[in-house]
């Protein structure tokens, strides 16, 4: 028969390993495989009920997440632990106002449907779906204007030849035939 000291460091060694094992696969290989993509036709959708068109959306750089724009806390929480989440900045053009409007998102993934009910049930906040879709305006000033810089294009008006390669070209074209420069907006 086995000590209970014995018993005691088995016990332990198993919960180190189990431990050691749940954080690589959840902060390494989870991510690296199952990190939440977002689906185009989701931000299509978004940006069409605001009378946008789609321009670009890119994940945040180590700047912007420091930002933290959606409040998130560190540290360990049930959220955390039974979902994933990515954060992106959508860009959308107004064709009316003839301007850019950017949007931070948060894309979380619950990986089971009773875990997401046994969190609703321990916090009392509601979860609507699998994949919660969170959209806010970019409000700050100084990314605002970074961002404003990196997507001001100069403007040429086109009458009868392309700018590239001074082919003739129509106004009522898009693309240049010649050389598939993009004519519009």
């Amino acid at each position: 028969m086995k000590s209970p000291f014995q018993i005691i460091f088995i016990v332990s060694a198993i919960l180190i390993v189990l431990s050691i094992w749940f954080l690589i696969v959840k902060y390494f290989l989870h991510p690296l495989f199952f990190k939440p993509k977002l689906n185009s036709t989701e931000t299509f959708d978004f940006l069409e009920r605001k009378n946008l068109v789609f321009i670009e959306k890119r994940e945040l750089n180590k700047n912007e997440k420091k930002l933290n724009p959606f409040n998130y806390k560190k540290g360990i929480s049930l959220k955390k632990m039974f979902s994933e989440r990515a954060e992106y900045i959508v860009v959308g053009f107004s064709k009316s106002e003839k301007e850019y409007h950017f949007f931070w998102l948060e894309l979380t993934q619950w990986f089971l449907f009773h875990i997401k009910f046994f969190y609703e049930v321990l916090t009392g906040q509601k979860i609507e779906q699998r994949r919660n879709l969170i959209f806010k305006k970019i409000t700050e000033n100084r990314i605002l204007n970074e961002l404003k810089k990196v997507y001001e294009t100069k403007t040429v008006l086109i009458t009868d030849k392309c700018p590239a390669c001074q082919n003739t070209v129509s106004d009522k074209i898009t693309e240049c035939p010649n050389c598939g420069l993009n004519l519009v907006a």
